[in-house]
């Protein structure tokens, strides 16, 4: 159930692919996550990569059960990668340089998300996602009109958002 890769450096393509026994994935050495290496591995949980810089196409497609997944230094997500993972709730990916078509589709759990301000995102990256979050009073300054911050929030890349303003 738990799967410690310590001497591997890249996960091959559908290397994993319809694996219903792993649970929890440690590989702290790997660069590389290939296509399609986790696509279908319902039972999957949390993946934990420390050196990880590149998620390629579908890779963790259709993993219904991952819920987290730590890789603070990966720059390039593939179109799919994380596609249809609706329990996917916290993602740090703070270093992130480009996310691609269709990457978190239907990822309708998505909580916590973190990404480099100066990261593109394509459009459709997002799809069917709602997040969920409130600004106060002190997160707008005193001479912004509510109109100012409607814009500046329209402005973010194609996220569906629910605000609300107290």
């Amino acid at each position: 159930r738990h799967i410690c890769l310590n001497r591997c450096t890249e996960i091959s393509k559908n290397a994993f692919e319809n694996n219903n026994h792993m649970q929890i994935v440690v590989c702290p050495n790997v660069r590389t996550i290939g296509r399609c290496a986790f696509r279908y591995s319902r039972r999957l949980l949390k993946l934990y990569s420390y050196e990880l810089t590149k998620i390629e196409c579908a890779a963790f497609c259709a993993c219904n059960s991952l819920v987290h997944v730590s890789t603070q230094h990966v720059l390039v997500i593939e179109s799919s990668a994380f596609q249809n993972c609706y329990a996917l709730k916290m993602l740090d990916i703070g270093k992130v340089q480009k996310i691609e078509p269709i990457c978190f589709v239907k990822c309708h759990s998505l909580q916590h998300l973190k990404v480099d301000e100066n990261a593109t995102i394509t459009p459709s990256a997002f799809g069917g996602c709602v997040f969920n979050f409130k600004l106060t009073q002190e997160d707008i300054p005193k001479a912004t009109s509510r109109r100012c911050c409607w814009k500046k929030i329209a402005k973010m890349r194609n996220l569906c958002l629910q605000v609300k303003i107290s």
